[in-house]
């Protein structure tokens, strides 16, 4: 087992030697990187998911269920962003059962389509340039 101190506080709240962890304990920087290492704890570890199946497995509910979702809150972050941080680079969204609420809407969300489509055209099906209005429609969406 991982003798961290964030995962030594989480035990201790599981048990109930503890009642939560200490006050800003997952604010800024340091904060975030607890936030990441408790993450990985409890999906790698607690859980027993391996990385290849994350995307499969894990859903907002069963972080949430899991005490992620205030500290993801401190720090700003939605259930899709959790996992961009906890595993950067590793998965795309596309991957997984759901996104979270509002991830595709807004100038953000817009940016984040625009970046899945050219993914798409140019890295996983790797249409030329010449070949996309033949090759892109509602049926390829």
């Amino acid at each position: 087992m991982n003798s961290s101190e964030v995962i030594m506080l989480f035990h201790e709240i599981q048990q109930g030697t503890r009642k939560r962890f200490p006050n800003h304990y997952f604010v800024g920087e340091p904060g975030k990187q607890h936030l990441i290492e408790l993450t990985r704890y409890i999906i790698e570890d607690l859980l027993n998911i391996p990385t290849e199946k994350i995307p499969k497995q894990i859903t907002a509910e069963l972080l949430w269920k899991n005490r992620l979702n205030p500290p993801a809150k401190i720090q700003g972050l939605n259930f899709t962003e959790l996992i961009e941080l906890s595993y950067p680079g590793q998965f795309f969204p596309w991957d997984f059962k759901q996104v979270s609420n509002g991830y595709w809407i807004g100038e953000k969300g817009r940016q984040r389509a625009i970046n899945t489509v050219k993914y798409v055209i140019d890295e996983i099906e790797r249409i030329p340039i010449s070949d996309i209005p033949q090759r892109i429609n509602t049926e390829f969406f």
